[in-house]
């Protein structure tokens, strides 16, 4: 069974996905998983491949600021990497962006960042 920040998380997670799909992307798969960490959304449009760190809050927590961790970067770059070798997906362009999802009363709201940070 999921705990309830698990459910929060993933919530936030379609959110974004459907943030991307009214946009033109191609949700090319959620919640990837390997050995050398996870990508929350993998989404395509075009050329490019976009690899998508997920923060989720309550309205009322503290602000998130935009900083991703230096590490963490390195695990998704690497876990990037990964999924293109295993998918022999070769002809893209990948790009590193976070979403930062913020639930109030109602719908979300996403702040999109593309770009957010570049491979180590």
């Amino acid at each position: 069974m999921k705990t309830i920040k698990t459910q929060f998380g993933a919530a936030g997670e379609r959110a974004v996905a459907l943030y991307l799909v009214k946009r033109g992307y191609t949700i090319v798969q959620m919640n990837f998983s390997a050995k050398t960490g996870e990508i929350d959304v993998i989404a395509r449009k075009g050329e490019v491949l976009a690899c998508v760190e997920v923060k989720t809050r309550h309205r009322k927590t503290v602000p998130y600021g935009l900083l991703i961790p230096r590490s963490k970067q390195r695990k998704i770059a690497r876990t990037a990497q990964w999924f293109i070798q295993s998918k022999k997906m070769y002809d893209v362009a990948v790009r590193f962006d976070v979403a930062f999802v913020t639930w109030g009363d109602g719908e979300p709201e996403i702040e999109y960042i593309p770009r957010a940070f570049f491979a180590q």
